[in-house]
């Protein structure tokens, strides 16, 4: 029985013990302690025996590419055995063509031709290896065809899924800022209300603050006629607090159209100065 030390956030129990069962049949121990599982087995689970992501088999284009160029040059060498193998049987037939017209030795003959069969059994033997490696190379290109398929496949997952946490990421977006705007709607329908309670408010706050300066006072009036009656009366100065008020007002608009004209010359410097920039 032998121990194999798996690291548990790499393991998924279920699909473990169904590979176990799979392999062993009964005949294993699985026992996890805290980071790690440890698998007693009659053998070693090996990274072919336990599932891996497809990335992990380190295959790429350049190997099937690479496998093609042998498999070339394996056709190339098969090629030059069979010619081969033709070119003894002719010399052999030539061979036993000019031992019967010259009358040559039987025993030259003979060993000449066992030569020649010798010959053409190693060179057969040869062909016979590049017809395995050929099989063999057929069953590699398969293999790697396999594995780039479902890598390509495992990457669309792993994309679909990336995108698919994106999309529920900028739905969640989406709703934080309908929650913004929906605030934001509030926020301006109550400043709109406090907007009109203020200008409700403002001309009755300008007269009572008018009539409570000292430039207006109730007060009684003797005339000629010594009748004495009670009327509002307002000084002759009032003009100046017209005049000034006029004044600060006109001075106030002016600054405000200054300064917003000010920011709005702002982004045009700055759309310069990365024109004029190298």
């Amino acid at each position: 029985m032998t121990t194999t030390y798996l690291e548990t956030r790499y393991v998924d129990r279920a699909k473990l013990n169904q590979l176990l069962q799979a392999l062993f049949g009964q005949s294993y121990t699985v026992v996890a302690s805290g980071d790690t599982i440890s698998v007693e087995a009659s053998r070693e689970l090996t990274e072919i025996a336990i599932p891996n992501p497809y990335k992990n088999f380190k295959i790429n284009f350049s190997h099937e590419q690479h496998l093609h160029h042998l498999r070339g040059k394996l056709h190339h060498a098969r090629s030059i055995l069979t010619n081969t193998m033709n070119t003894f049987r002719i010399i052999a037939e030539h061979e036993s063509a000019v031992a019967q017209e010259q009358s040559l030795c039987p025993v030259v003959h003979h060993e000449f031709q066992r030569e020649l069969r010798n010959l053409s059994r190693e060179v057969d033997n040869y062909l016979d290896t590049s017809q395995k490696f050929l099989c063999m190379a057929d069953d590699l290109k398969s293999m790697y065809d396999n594995i780039l398929t479902f890598h390509g496949q495992e990457i669309q997952h792993d994309t679909s899924l990336k995108l698919a946490q994106l999309a529920q990421a900028d739905a969640a977006g989406n709703r934080d800022m309908a929650v913004l705007a929906d605030l934001t709607h509030k926020d301006s329908r109550s400043m709109r209300i406090a907007t009109a309670i203020a200008m409700f408010y403002l001309p009755v706050n300008l007269v009572i603050s008018f009539f409570s300066t000292t430039l207006v006072w109730y007060g009684t009036a003797v005339d000629a006629t010594e009748n004495d009656t009670s009327r509002i009366q307002v000084r002759s100065e009032v003009w100046i607090a017209t005049v000034a008020a006029i004044v600060l007002a006109s001075s106030t608009a002016c600054w405000s159209w200054w300064w917003n004209w000010k920011e709005q010359k702002k982004p045009d410097k700055k759309a310069s100065q990365e024109a004029t920039d190298p």
